[in-house]
C-alpha cells in the first residue's frame, strides 16, 4: 500500500514496483492519514510506504495509530534531514524523494525478507 499525499510520490512508488519488484502487488493507496488508517484496516497489507510530510495527520501520527498492526512499513520524505530514528518495530526502512532505483530495491528486499515474500 501507498500512502502519499501528492499524486506524484504514489506514481513514482507504483512505476518502481511494477518495474523492479515482481511479485510485489499494489492493494491500494492513500492520499490522507485518515484515509490511510481506514483502508489499512480494510486491505491489511504486509507492506506499506508511507510518506512522513502530509496534511493534517503526518506519517508520524498514522504511524502511531499502525503500531499494533502486524507489517512492515518503509517511510519516504523528500528531505534527507527530516529521516528520524523511529522506536517502532515495523519500520523497515527510509527512502529519500527523488527515489534512487538502487536504494529503493535494497530496502524493499529487506522489508520483503522481514515478511517472506
Amino acid at each position: 500500500m501507498i500512502i502519499d499525499d501528492e499524486p506524484i510520490g504514489i506514481e513514482v512508488i507504483k512505476t518502481l514496483i511494477q518495474e523492479l519488484t515482481p511479485g510485489l502487488s499494489i492493494v491500494g493507496t492513500a492520499t490522507n492519514g485518515n484515509e490511510a488508517l481506514q483502508s489499512v484496516s480494510t486491505l491489511k497489507p504486509d507492506l506499506i510506504f508511507l510518506d512522513l510530510d502530509m496534511p493534517y495527520m503526518n506519517g508520524i501520527e498514522v504511524l502511531q495509530r499502525l503500531s499494533n498492526q502486524s507489517m512492515q512499513i518503509i517511510m519516504t520524505t523528500g528531505f534527507e534531514q527530516k529521516k528520524i530514528n523511529l522506536a517502532s518495530d515495523c519500520v523497515c526502512g527510509w527512502l529519500t524523494k527523488p527515489i534512487d532505483p538502487e536504494e529503493f530495491l535494497t530496502v524493499v528486499n529487506g522489508a520483503r525478507k522481514k515478511i517472506g515474500v
